[in-house]
């Protein structure tokens, strides 16, 4: 599950793909490729089951919404996202 901490620069280099989007379809956009990127990376070296990524994937989004706006989203750091990711990677092992 140590993978799960890996997983935190493939879903950033997103964000600056949704940047010409309106506030709204940028906000869908950047939910349904960070989902897509995080699973994808999670699982990519074999160790990760996908139902565990998805968990963990879906933590990170869930967070990452309360916190910051559609805007917000879109210039997200790693740096802003990497406590949100622990947080959840923490919760998916069970010591969240």
């Amino acid at each position: 599950m140590l993978r799960l901490s890996l997983v935190l620069v493939a879903p950033m280099t997103l964000l600056a793909a949704c940047g010409g989007a309106t506030s709204e379809a940028a906000d869908a956009a950047f939910d349904e490729n960070f989902t897509q990127s995080c699973v994808s990376s999670a699982t990519a070296g074999g160790t990760v089951p996908t139902e565990v990524a998805t968990e963990y994937c879906d933590c990170a989004l869930a967070r990452i919404n309360e916190q910051y706006s559609a805007s917000e989203k879109l210039s997200l750091t790693q740096e802003q996202a990497q406590p949100i990711m622990m947080q959840c990677v923490a919760q998916v092992q069970g010591n969240g």
